[in-house]
């Protein structure tokens, strides 16, 4: 009897162990799908591999949650982000890890960003630590990180290995025979759905070899912990935004708020995350140029008076004081010099004329490139408080 029991439990142990065990699968396998501008398999520095260009090649019919990911990456000085896809759950939607093989040993020689509806969101997921909060960069490491990005050393034209550890929201990525991570992401912003996994390139060419992967529930991480945030006195966590979007156009050459564009919106209540970030593209697609969509405040105030509104967006800004233009500014990719980055943070700031009683803030947000996102502050709350009841009731109606 304990023969058969003790038999049983190895068996059970094998088929445990089986379900983990670690798959290779060669870039010439049929199991590939290679969406690319160009591709090719060749033998290089002593491995089969696959050149890819600009593009992606994934494990269509592979589900991964949690576990391991591990190749070898062949990186050249030349401008290039080549990486990691995970969690695909379609072409649209899935996270992604990649190297800025140009940045070598600069603060954000990677970058993880999620991809939501298309639109990966690398300028709202960024470490520069403090600067989020009160306004000035400062890519120093330093505070509190997230893991979004950091400095990391590159070899190139030389197999370097990858490996990336995933457990529930959290990852880990090992670079070379350092047996230590070089980095720790605390917060995977998708969630965990389980998804294809793959590789990509973009803006250049790269060589991947040797991917394989490991799913399992509870892969060995051998970091922990996550960040203290703490949100800022005045941080508007909760908005109103227009559940449709529509072309910056319609806002772009006017003083005054268009009353029509205005009305034919309904208005969805959306909480911020905890950091006050809100990730416009997690909401929907951009369709046929519809990149602009309306976020409102109602503010009531107990005087006429100027009230500070800090704010971080991405890409580009309107903002309607009670129906007249009072700002308007953009924060986009090199769009104040040929290396910015269009992060978002508290870097700009409203000076809103308030009137006696209710006051109307809308903001026309429109995204180009690399995140669709909104963030506010008040200086204070003096005199003011936020009335969210008049949208709420017209959306019930609508």
């Amino acid at each position: 009897m304990k023969l058969i029991q003790l038999l049983g439990s190895v068996f059970l142990s094998y088929i445990s162990l089986a379900g983990h065990a670690q798959q290779a699968v060669p870039f010439n396998d049929k199991k590939w799908v290679i969406e690319s501008q160009g591709s090719l398999q060749e033998f290089y520095k002593g491995y089969n591999c696959l050149y890819l260009q600009n593009g992606q090649a994934y494990l269509k019919d592979e589900k991964f949650g949690n576990g391991v990911i591990e190749f070898d990456i062949c990186l050249t000085e030349r401008v290039s982000f080549s990486g990691i896809i995970f969690r695909i759950i379609d072409s649209k939607n899935f996270e992604e890890l990649y190297f800025r093989s140009q940045l070598s040993g600069m603060p954000d020689a990677y970058q993880y960003a999620p991809v939501c509806n298309g639109n990966s969101s690398w300028q709202l997921y960024h470490d520069q630590h403090d600067a989020v909060n009160d306004g000035y960069i400062h890519w120093k490491p330093a505070g509190n990180s997230w893991g979004y990005n950091g400095v990391l050393n590159y070899v190139f034209d030389e197999w370097m290995h990858v490996k990336l550890v995933v457990k529930g929201s959290q990852a880990e990525l090992y670079l070379g025979k350092n047996p230590q991570p070089v980095a720790f992401i605390k917060e995977l912003k998708r969630g965990p759905a389980a998804g294809s996994i793959g590789i990509k390139s973009a803006a250049g060419a790269t060589r991947f070899a040797n991917f394989s992967f490991t799913a399992t529930d509870n892969p060995e991480m051998k970091s922990s912990g996550s960040v203290n945030v703490q949100t800022p006195n005045g941080t508007v966590s909760n908005w109103q935004l227009s559940s449709s979007f529509f072309k910056e156009a319609e806002v772009s050459n006017t003083y005054q708020l268009d009353p029509k564009l205005e009305n034919r919106q309904s208005w969805k209540n959306i909480q911020a995350e905890k950091t006050g970030i809100i990730n416009i593209s997690a909401l929907g697609a951009i369709i046929d140029s519809a990149n602009t969509v309306f976020a409102k405040l109602v503010v009531v105030s107990d005087k006429d008076q100027v009230k500070k509104l800090n704010i971080g967006y991405s890409d580009a800004i309107r903002a309607f004081c009670n129906g007249q233009l009072s700002y308007s500014g953009s924060n986009a990719f090199w769009s104040r010099d040929y290396k910015y980055l269009g992060t978002i943070g508290f870097f700009d700031a409203l000076y809103l004329p308030l009137k006696k009683g209710e006051n109307t803030i809308v903001l026309a947000i429109s995204e180009g490139l690399g995140g669709w996102g909104i963030m506010a502050k008040w200086e204070n709350m003096d005199g003011i408080r936020l009335n969210q009841q008049p949208f709420l009731k017209k959306a019930t109606q609508e």
